[in-house]
């Protein structure tokens, strides 16, 4: 199993609302360096509203501030022990 110090870097990948995702989600992508040199990703989606709550977005297409959050050990760890249960040990 992975640990979340494998991860290299997340971002937000993709974003969308309305519809079936109401107030907006975002797919959140973690990678990991892969075996001879390449790089490979996961993703889980997230709604926006726990971004909002945070304070770290206002607006659904602007996510820059929460991406560096996301990058941070913070950050990596919160997105480990609420998202990714049984994909990434702590």
């Amino acid at each position: 199993m992975r640990t979340m110090d494998d991860i290299t870097e997340i971002k937000i990948a993709f974003m969308a609302w309305g519809g079936m995702y109401g107030k907006g989600i975002y797919e959140v992508r973690y990678y990991f360096d892969g075996l001879i040199g390449q790089r490979t990703f996961n993703s889980v989606i997230v709604p926006v509203s726990v971004f909002k709550e945070k304070g770290l977005v206002r607006r659904i297409d602007h996510h820059k501030k929460a991406d560096e959050w996301l990058n941070t050990a913070e950050g990596k760890r919160w997105l480990v022990e609420n998202y990714l249960q049984g994909e990434v040990a702590v």
